[in-house]
């Protein structure tokens, strides 16, 4: 959990950052850190726990999540 919670806030800082200096919407704010958190932590599990996937798979998921919120924080906000 605290693994996901700090990855979560770094991957969530700046785009909050700008999302509050050009609008404020905190609901999505809060929505996605809450996704990236929980999305964080099944896929860690998966790799570490489970093996179920792999490395690449792991990393290409984190990718995933974060082009995923920018979408939702720069592009469609």
């Amino acid at each position: 959990f605290m693994h996901s919670f700090s990855w979560a806030f770094m991957i969530m800082l700046v785009p909050t950052i700008y999302a509050l200096h050009t609008t404020i919407n905190v609901p999505l704010i809060v929505a996605l850190f809450i996704g990236n958190l929980c999305l964080h932590m099944i896929v860690d599990d998966r790799k570490a726990n489970k093996r179920k996937i792999n490395l690449i798979e792991d990393q290409l998921a984190h990718l995933i999540q974060i082009f995923v919120t920018w979408i939702f924080l720069v592009v469609m906000n």
